[in-house]
């Protein structure tokens, strides 16, 4: 942006990062958030279903042992600190139900954070969580309406001053205090709403319904790993059980809550599961315990099966446990082999003792990408015509868009396409040397193309699983600074203004 660069994310968990890396111990911090989580789930579990500690136990101990957000903590991602924040957030709202009003305040604490790591979980989950903790917890009494404006104003004022800080952060960065990072990156298309996409896809009430049915699917296989799926176990219950608790119907609000205005987001991304719903992991845990729980309480047990040997309710249960077990035996241990195999920087990241400049040879549309960002280019518009456009067109326009960027002037940049469904004809094509570009059938590649795809013979390394390993620009130098290699001229200008660091290049062995 024109305040420097910034991530299109908003400010909290980046904040809780730098903590990490402040102390040299980024690894610990996510991990401390998931156990955070954890535990406050526990607390709240006791204190919605305090006649119930068969549901309470269980519930937090499937929390603790869930594959979804241990691995989205293992991974860095913000949505850990946006479970752990609302876990807070119940308990203590749950204590303001109860005792003095401060507990109102550290619930507003909680959710301001929330609000600074992910703005639309917090603007959901919290007000309805709260209304349903201080009305549905009344149940028959009559609730004192002077007893709900306290509570919502002090949680309110505890929740200001991050609101403010977020929007001071909005205003700095993107112009706006209600402008965030998403839109200033993909546009206004980003938003929730029927409409394209910032691709310029269409999505409407179908695919919506469509993207959200399979966020259920993948959230009954992610969420505990087990063979039987605790989404169709919670719905299961659902259509039997004829009445919940207090503390269920608090569960159930909290774990559904997140799913309808996701109905109407085009973003449903199902990598290490369907994230966008394990903000809510900690309800969805306690909302499977107390489907699993009661469905065993709901199959007779004076009835029996094989001639009066064995009893119904032992084989629901024993079925239940059975799943569980092969999950937390097998199943988790699997797939947590698996992401470490699948997301671990290759090759390895050098450590070398002194300042050095790392140069990182990553794909050509990669480089190409990099540079219309750096010339502020918008990213929506980026990926519609990389998809659109043969490769050497886009270096080309690149390379005109990028210098009338630096020097002012205006000039005729090579015909492109940002117009999504307009193509040049181009298709991928493999050339004999094997590297992979977008070419049209006919296309003759000229000289600066043909440099760049023949750099690309040995292959790329990508360059963000490094990046923040190492050194960046205005810190001062250790180590590695992860660089990306652009060619020799462009090399040669980093090198000089880094005259202080060894040079290297990162190759595959």
């Amino acid at each position: 942006t024109e305040q420097g660069w910034v991530s299109q994310y908003p400010p909290g968990h980046i904040a809780v990062l730098a903590a990490g890396f402040a102390v040299n111990a980024i690894w610990l911090v996510c991990p401390l958030l998931m156990a955070v989580a954890a535990f406050f789930t526990c607390l709240t579990a006791d204190r919605l279903f305090p006649d119930d500690k068969a549901i309470a136990r269980t519930g937090a101990l499937l929390f603790a042992i869930s594959p979804l957000l241990m691995t989205i903590a293992a991974a860095h991602m913000s949505h850990v600190t946006a479970a752990a924040c609302m876990s807070v957030a119940a308990y203590c709202a749950l204590r303001a139900r109860d005792d003095h009003l401060a507990w109102a305040a550290a619930a507003g604490v909680a959710v301001g954070i929330a609000f600074s790591t992910r703005s639309l979980t917090a603007l959901v989950i919290a007000p309805l969580l709260f209304t349903s903790v201080w009305i549905i917890g009344f149940n028959d009494r009559e609730l004192p309406v002077g007893f709900l404006l306290q509570r919502v104003l002090v949680s309110f004022l505890g929740a200001l001053p991050f609101l403010l800080m977020t929007a001071a952060y909005n205003a700095h960065f993107f112009g706006s205090p209600f402008e965030f990072g998403y839109t200033s990156y993909l546009g206004p298309n980003h938003g929730l709403g029927y409409h394209p996409d910032p691709f310029g896809n269409a999505f409407g009430p179908l695919e919506g319904l469509a993207y959200t049915s399979s966020d259920l699917l993948a959230l009954g296989y992610h969420l505990l790993r087990t063979p039987i799926s605790a989404v169709l176990l919670i719905g299961v219950y659902l259509v039997l059980t004829k009445g919940m608790s207090i503390g269920a119907r608090v569960v159930a609000v909290w774990a559904l809550c997140l799913v309808v205005p996701h109905a109407a987001y085009w973003h449903h991304d199902l990598l290490l599961g369907p994230r966008m719903l394990s903000d809510a992991a900690p309800a969805w845990c306690l909302f499977a315990s107390v489907a699993g729980v009661g469905l065993v309480r709901l199959v007779p047990v004076d009835k029996t099966l094989f001639s009066g040997r064995f009893s119904p309710r032992v084989f629901v249960s024993g079925a239940l446990t059975f799943s569980l077990l092969l999950a937390a035996g097998y199943f988790i241990p699997h797939d947590i082999r698996n992401y470490a195999r699948t997301f671990a920087p290759a090759p390895a990241p050098p450590r070398p003792n002194t300042p050095t400049l790392v140069f990182v040879h990553g794909q050509w549309d990669g480089r190409t990408v990099a540079r219309l960002l750096a010339a502020g280019m918008r990213g929506e518009s980026i990926t519609v015509a990389l998809s659109l456009n043969s490769s050497c067109s886009m270096h080309e326009f690149a390379d005109v868009y990028v210098e009338q960027r630096g020097s002012g002037r205006v000039s005729s940049a090579p015909s492109v396409s940002f117009t999504a469904g307009v193509t040049d004809g181009s298709t991928p094509t493999t050339l004999p040397s094997g590297v992979t570009i977008r070419a049209r059938p006919d296309e003759q590649l000229s000289e600066s193309c043909l440099v760049q795809t023949k750099s690309d013979r040995v292959g790329g390394i990508p360059l963000l699983p490094l990046l923040w390993q190492g050194d960046l620009p205005g810190i001062p130098g250790t180590g590695a600074m992860y660089v990306r290699d652009l060619g020799p001229t462009a090399n040669q200008r980093l090198i000089d203004r880094f005259p202080r660091h060894r040079v290297g290049v990162l190759l595959r062995h």
